[in-house]
């Protein structure tokens, strides 16, 4: 078996079955499709138990535990070289399947592979996300997150395939207590590890759809969960930094960008939280970061950030 794709299910019975038929079309030789109901309320079960006679179609039925859980059960279940995450809502560009399979096997010593894809909300194209110029080359996993975190290159979960003995072996799964960017620490903590290669592909292979009611909407509301999971992240990245000194720099911007983009959300929000005001004072300090590499559009942003007084812009807006 080449691939298992995996897809968490969660109250999906008005799309998953155009998901699953569209991966049908596409031809599942060499591949295994793993469905994991997680707890659903609506009859997403049932809709998946109609694949289960189908060859190389597993379905799994799990209490409500969260997307990171029900793709870690997954994970558990899969038997293929590689595993690939996919979500119930959305699809792959035709012939996709084919290609996956013909890259893998160009690219054994790879134990990650990264797509391009494009973004759609209402059927209509919001953005693009390809890098021609990182096109069909292999790259060491700390070159693409130095690009990665200076924002000149983006990566998503269902853009990307796994090595799935190279995650086991190194004890990467999903961060059940994160509710939140489970998807983007588990790529930052796959990338970050040593000696790994990755492959990319600008090639359009998946289509991420947006709607009003998924877990990515959530993000229009600032709470809690949003900032312990940009704290995980924080302490993923500060822990590396000690130990790779030449991230550093990378690091320290990355992370003044993600806290003056979330303070920035958090202002805009309806939320009115203390312990969200004392989170954003007592990290503060990542305003103050090296702006050597930093781009001119960026560096008066991050400069000047460092003159806002955040208490007190927090008192008076929240």
């Amino acid at each position: 078996m080449l691939i298992s794709i995996i897809i968490p299910c969660y109250n999906s019975a008005k799309f998953v079955n155009s998901t699953i038929e569209m991966l049908l079309k596409q031809d599942l030789n060499n591949c295994e499709l793993i469905l994991v109901d997680d707890g659903s309320k609506d009859n997403t079960l049932e809709i998946l138990q109609q694949y289960e006679d189908w060859d190389n179609v597993c379905v799994i039925h799990q209490e409500n535990a969260g997307v990171s859980v029900a793709r870690n059960t997954g994970l558990a279940a899969a038997r293929g070289r590689y595993v690939y995450f996919l979500d119930s809502d959305d699809a792959l560009m035709p012939g996709t399947l084919d290609f996956y399979r013909q890259v893998l096997r160009e690219h054994p010593s790879c134990k990650m592979f990264c797509f391009g894809y494009e973004m759609l909300k209402d059927g209509l194209l919001k953005k693009r996300y390809a890098y021609p110029s990182f096109d069909n080359h292999e790259y060491g996993g700390q070159l693409l997150m130095q690009n990665l975190l200076m924002k000149k290159f983006c990566v998503n979960i269902c853009s990307s395939i796994f090595d799935r003995s190279f995650l086991l072996n190194n004890n990467l799964n999903f961060s059940s207590g994160t509710r939140i960017g489970e998807d983007s620490l588990f790529m930052y903590q796959v990338m970050l590890q040593v000696g790994i290669r990755i492959y990319y592909s600008s090639r359009i292979c998946f289509l991420y759809q947006l709607r009003d009611d998924s877990v990515t909407q959530a993000y229009r509301i600032f709470n809690e969960d949003s900032y312990n999971s940009i704290r995980l992240k924080f302490n993923l990245f500060s822990n590396y930094s000690k130990t790779h000194k030449e991230m550093r720099p990378y690091i320290s911007y990355f992370m003044c960008f993600i806290y003056l983009s979330n303070l920035y959300r958090y202002l805009c929000s309806d939320t009115s939280n203390t312990y969200l005001n004392r989170c954003f004072y007592e990290d503060r300090h990542l305003r103050y970061c090296p702006l050597s590499l930093v781009t001119h559009r960026w560096w008066f942003l991050m400069f000047f950030s460092r003159f806002i007084p955040v208490k007190l812009l927090l008192t008076i807006c929240k």
